[in-house]
């Protein structure tokens, strides 16, 4: 992943004309480096509280991956321009994002500190998700006309935040009572667990793609429709 991610950044400052992608370039390149070295001390250390951080910045790290294929995918590039936006998806995308990285903070807490507190953290939390992904989803799906290119995201996410609730619902029934006490777990307790940590993965990539293009190609609702000049695609390095 180390390797891959500085033949990416030199591949940025050699062939990419927007200033904005090199610097995003240089970002991911410190944040993989940054991501070893808290990896590599969490097991020095044998700290929980690291291998906490180190699982919220993995998660993170991967949201800018998938960010940078956005934002250099034929279908940002080729954008005309912006369409008026009266049902806010915009806006909603975002919170919609804003709630999963919450849940991803939330879940690290409840996976490496388990306690009744988390629990309920994250439960709620998992509501305020499901919610709004759905509601989102549900606009969308009602605007797929005007704005096709949601449509893959949206799904995605939405076929994403339902199998991560029933694989919460499945890990909390074979792990519960949740109460801080050390317990052995199967390998299927683990599997489990372990594949909705994965899929909370896919459905933070679906609501990174769905807000980027939200952007992409709408207009915010306030503001008449009008030619896009999105960030990351017009200014070039003299």
């Amino acid at each position: 992943m180390g390797l891959s991610t500085v033949i990416l950044a030199a591949w940025f400052l050699v062939a990419e004309r927007r200033r904005s992608m090199k610097w995003l370039g240089v970002l991911a390149l410190l944040a993989v480096i940054g991501q070893g070295v808290l990896g590599g001390t969490r097991v020095t250390r044998n700290s929980t509280m690291l291998a906490a951080l180190h699982g919220i910045t993995g998660q993170a790290f991967f949201a800018l991956m998938v960010a940078l294929c956005v934002l250099t995918g034929r279908d940002w590039l080729e954008a005309a321009g912006r369409r008026p936006d009266p049902a806010h998806l915009r806006r909603r995308a975002l919170v919609t994002l804003a709630l999963v990285a919450s849940q991803i903070v939330a879940g690290a807490w409840l996976r490496h500190f388990p306690s009744p507190a988390a629990l309920a953290a994250h439960a709620v939390l998992a509501a305020a998700v499901w919610g709004h992904a759905a509601m989102l989803a549900w606009r969308v799906e009602r605007r797929k006309a005007e704005s096709p290119a949601l449509t893959a995201s949206s799904r995605a996410m939405a076929l994403a935040v339902t199998a991560q609730v029933a694989l919460g619902v499945a890990a909390w029934w074979m792990l519960r009572p949740i109460d801080g006490t050390p317990r052995m777990v199967t390998i299927v307790q683990a599997m489990v667990r372990t594949g909705h940590q994965a899929n909370g993965a896919l459905l933070l990539a679906a609501a990174v793609v769905l807000t980027l293009r939200a952007s992409r190609h709408l207009a915010p609702a306030e503001s008449p429709a009008r030619p896009s000049r999105a960030p990351f695609d017009l200014e070039a390095v003299a």
